[in-house]
């Protein structure tokens, strides 16, 4: 058993020295409570009730989102319509004219999350994190705006957490693939499709992590508009309307079904607390859980069950077994391939190497991946082994950033708050920039039948992105300032912010140099 092993949850003290390693999910069906175990062998967890083997977890493969399904059905949603603005449309015919399953729809969708579920406290109605922001707090109560702020304060390495473990390790599960070959998102060849699709979700978090409020929230909208893209994947592979045509419900379940959904959610609100531990920064216990319900209320509007939520979500740990339980589900662990060049993991990796802000190479993005997941999974997606200079690299830039968080708490607060709002404003720049400074409405534009009636051209059996800016898209931030000027705004910004640290930590490294050079004469004399 690796020494260095993650420990998941409260552990007995040499527990990983004993645990048993697990390679096969069936293993966990006759596995006894109590047992410490370790799949793939880089983590160890005790396993109890709040785990649940593969026979738990398949019928949940057979469970989907009937009222969504259903709202796209009536509305026959069709390829590029924005699913949101049809319902509101919708909502203003005569009573007597609306759909009983909109109505049903609208009134789940358009209030807070039921309790047990929200992370908004009832006595106080804030939605936002800006305020939260500005008044650090590294022991917060579990809300939504404070699980906001901590996605803020930690937003570079989520950001790296989210593409080097959640989508490079999720996105190459066996059965997640097979939806993803049949709606062609992120399968194809072209590496610019795929990072467009990965700006698509980022700009799908960043909505999250500003404004959730119902109806008004740019949060809200993209929620439930990712919400109905998914029935409508549903509904159009259930009619035989998938790319590829042979998806098979029997054997993978319901595309997109509720383990599906847990397991993305898990992979948002858990992998990234893994990996900020692994690179070494050191949440409280406080800050994880206002950050998992702020993921347990996003999840409500993205159309999980209220109680699988409350049930799996209620604590961190609850929540970081029924992700070692999906995980151990999701993938075909005896997959092996010695050309990790053809790997779905190495082409989502390569479709952001060399961009901007700091233009990695893939074997930058390589490595992360391995530190992240772990040697046991990172094998078999066929990650290759990390060169020394490589590991010194990565691990020097970990120390960097460390460093910088550890200046911003101890110094005043206005700097961190600077750090935080600069950082977040470089994303958003970016992405609008990446986009075409446009939002994408998260609709469903290829399809097999509507390929032809979207006049998309083709290349080489690939159907080829849109030049052009898609009409039904809205402007992506209009506090975004986009140019030349403005990204030498951020960067005088950023150096001014770095001047002002070095100056400090230097001023009191000679500080503390002339007072220990003092006391030494003083002590010789």
């Amino acid at each position: 058993m690796r020494s260095d092993a993650f420990a998941i949850g409260d552990l007995p003290v040499g527990a990983a020295a004993s645990a048993r390693p697990i390679f096969d999910s069936q293993e966990l069906e006759s596995t006894p409570i109590g047992t410490i175990i370790a799949p793939l062998g880089d983590y160890v967890l005790v396993w109890d009730e709040d785990c649940l083997p593969p026979s738990k977890l398949e019928p949940w493969r057979h469970m989907a989102d009937p009222l969504a399904d259903d709202v796209v059905r009536t509305l026959g949603l069709k390829a590029g319509q924005d699913g949101l603005q049809r319902i509101l449309e919708h909502l203003k015919l005569p009573e007597s004219e609306q759909s009983e399953s909109i109505k049903e729809f609208w009134a789940q969708i358009a209030r807070d999350p039921p309790p047990g579920v929200s992370a908004v406290p009832s006595h106080d109605k804030t939605y936002t994190p800006r305020s939260t922001l500005a008044t650090p707090n590294y022991t917060p109560p579990p809300t939504l705006a404070e699980g906001q702020a901590i996605f803020w304060r930690y937003s570079v390495q989520i950001f790296s957490a989210l593409l080097h473990f959640s989508l490079a390790g999720g996105f190459s599960a066996n059965r997640v693939m097979n939806v993803l070959r049949e709606t062609s998102y992120l399968t194809g060849e072209s590496r610019d499709r795929t990072y467009k699709r990965l700006l698509e979700t980022t700009q799908a978090i960043m909505d999250y992590m500003n404004d959730m409020t119902p109806v008004t929230g740019t949060g809200w909208m993209s929620a439930i508009r990712v919400r109905l893209l998914h029935a409508s994947v549903r509904v159009r592979i259930a009619a035989g309307m998938g790319m590829k045509k042979v998806y098979d419900d029997k054997v993978d379940g319901i595309p997109i079904n509720q383990e599906d959904m847990l397991a993305t959610l898990g992979s948002f609100a858990i992998a990234p607390l893994w990996s900020l531990r692994r690179m070494g920064f050191k949440l409280s216990s406080e800050e994880e859980a206002a950050y998992v319900a702020t993921w347990r209320h996003i999840g409500y509007y993205l159309g999980i069950p209220s109680d699988k939520l409350a049930q799996h979500y209620s604590t961190v740990q609850r929540a970081e077994k029924l992700f070692v339980s999906n995980t151990m589900h999701l993938f075909n662990l005896d997959y092996i391939t010695d050309d990790y060049r053809s790997t779905h993991t190495y082409r989502l990796l390569a479709s952001v190497s060399n961009r901007p802000p700091r233009y990695n190479k893939v074997e930058s993005s390589l490595a992360m991946s391995r530190f992240l997941l772990g040697d046991g999974l990172a094998d078999r997606l066929a990650l290759p082994p990390t060169p020394r200079l490589s590991a010194i690299k990565m691990h020097a830039g970990f120390w960097a950033e460390r460093g910088m968080k550890a200046f911003g708490r101890a110094y005043r607060v206005g700097w961190e708050v600077k750090r935080i709002e600069m950082t977040r404003m470089l994303v958003l720049m970016i992405v609008c920039w990446q986009l075409g400074d446009r939002r994408t409405k998260f609709t469903i534009k290829e399809f097999a039948e509507e390929l032809d009636k979207l006049d998309i051209p083709r290349e080489k059996g690939e159907v080829k992105e849109q030049k052009e800016v898609n009409p039904d898209d809205d402007e992506l931030d209009p506090e975004v300032r986009m140019g030349p000027e403005a990204g030498k705004a951020i960067v005088k910004r950023w150096k001014w912010l770095l001047i002002e640290m070095g100056a400090v930590v230097g001023g009191v490294g000679l500080g503390l140099a002339g007072v220990g050079y003092f006391a030494v004469r003083r002590y010789l004399l």
